[in-house]
């Protein structure tokens, strides 16, 4: 009895262990935050050096290194996508923030 204690034990461990490295793996990296939901979703995200920039801008504002964003791109290359990842990121960093997200169209 003892023995299968210490070996569920061990489990437990490993499986909290890999729970935070993947916690900080997300919470580190938007491309990798939205690149995991979208696999759990049953769906791809096909990362592009524009995804980069928006990540790196988007950081920067968190940072206070930027002041106002505005991202103009075509339709159809990932913006919104990355808006509202990193919005699901920053709550998930932290829950007391808050955020006003704006579009043009009814079904966003």
């Amino acid at each position: 009895m003892t023995q299968q204690l210490t070996i569920s034990n061990k489990e437990w461990m490993l499986d909290e262990i890999r729970k935070e490295r993947l916690r900080r793996k997300l919470l580190g990296s938007l491309v990798e935050f939205c690149r995991y939901f979208f696999e759990k979703s049953g769906r791809k995200f096909i990362v592009n050096y524009h995804h980069e920039r928006i990540a790196d801008s988007l950081e920067d504002r968190v940072s206070r290194l930027a002041g106002h964003l505005v991202i103009n791109m075509p339709p159809r290359y990932g913006k919104t996508q990355m808006i509202t990842c990193w919005i699901a990121q920053q709550l998930a960093r932290n829950p007391k923030a808050q955020f006003m997200y704006l579009s043009y169209s009814d079904t966003l």
